[in-house]
Order: structure tokens, then C-alpha cells, then sequence
């Protein structure tokens, strides 16, 4: 049976989105009960498609790497681990020194992270600049990521 392996890291990336639909719809139930919602609202599937662009090519990357490199299964957790703390999860972005700021650009979970918190808890409209800045980014990210992982496709039976 021929089967589409491609398809294998989408379902990883929407079964996060679930869960990630699912925390979203508590802390909108949170917004909620503190009587701060807004029409800003609206805006999160701009927010949540970059979001899902970067998983998907940041996915598609390292299950084509990983099967070459086997520590690489053991490494992705503390990898994000890090990431999360280097994003302005538990912190706003004003809150990092103004000389490593700069960093933040280099990091599109911060740019989605300081959007989504604009939106779904301050009521305000995203930075669009930052948000068209990341979009872009997750797209290249899916596209370069589809890519190396079809490229590596042919190969990835032999290497298993």
C-alpha cells in the first residue's frame, strides 16, 4: 500500500492546533467572564495561519531530519522548551531589555505570541507590519520544509 508519509507531519500539526483551539477557547471563556471581549476577536485566524504556516514547515523540516539524525527526537522538547521561555509567554516583550529587543525579530513565535495576547486580551489590532512579516516567514518555512522533506522522501524508506 502506497501511502502519502507527507501527510504524517500535517496530522502532528493539526492535532496540536486542536489543543491549541482548545486552550484559546478557555482563555476566551476567561476574557469572557472578565468582560473584556472585542471585536478585535476577529482577527485571531490572521494570527493563528502564520502560526500554523511555522508548525507546519518547522514539522515537515524536522521529520525529514530526524530520521538522519536519530538524537534529534531527544533534542526537539528541550529545543522548544527553550523557545517558549525565549518568547514573551509568561512575560510581555516590554519587558526585555531594550538592547537584546532586536532578538525578537529573529523569533516569529514572539511576533504571533505578543499578537494573539493583543487580540484576545488587550482588545487591540495586531502590529500588521510584524504580522505580514511573520506570514511571510511561515510561508517560506512551509515551502522550504515541504520541499526538503520531499526531497528527502525517496530516501527516508532506505534510512528507516
Amino acid at each position: 500500500t502506497v501511502f502519502p508519509a507527507e501527510v504524517l507531519p500535517v496530522v502532528l500539526v493539526f492535532t496540536a492546533g486542536f489543543h491549541t483551539l482548545t486552550n484559546l477557547l478557555l482563555l476566551l471563556l476567561g476574557v469572557a467572564l472578565l468582560g473584556h471581549l472585542s471585536v478585535s476577536l476577529a482577527l485571531l485566524p490572521l494570527i493563528l495561519l502564520p502560526m500554523l504556516l511555522v508548525a507546519l514547515g518547522a514539522t515537515w523540516f524536522l521529520a525529514a531530519l530526524g530520521a538522519y539524525v536519530r538524537d534529534l527526537a531527544h533534542a526537539t522538547p528541550v529545543a522548544l522548551q527553550l523557545l517558549m521561555f525565549l518568547s514573551p509567554v509568561f512575560y510581555p516583550s516590554s519587558a526585555v531589555p531594550e538592547s537584546v529587543r532586536w532578538l525578537y525579530v529573529l523569533n516569529p513565535v514572539a511576533t504571533l505570541v505578543e499578537a494573539l495576547r493583543d487580540v484576545a486580551v488587550w482588545g487591540h489590532a495586531p502590529q500588521w507590519m510584524s504580522l505580514a512579516m511573520v506570514t511571510g516567514v511561515g510561508l517560506a518555512m512551509s515551502l522550504c520544509g515541504y520541499a526538503f522533506f520531499m526531497h528527502s522522501k525517496a530516501e527516508l524508506a532506505d534510512v528507516l
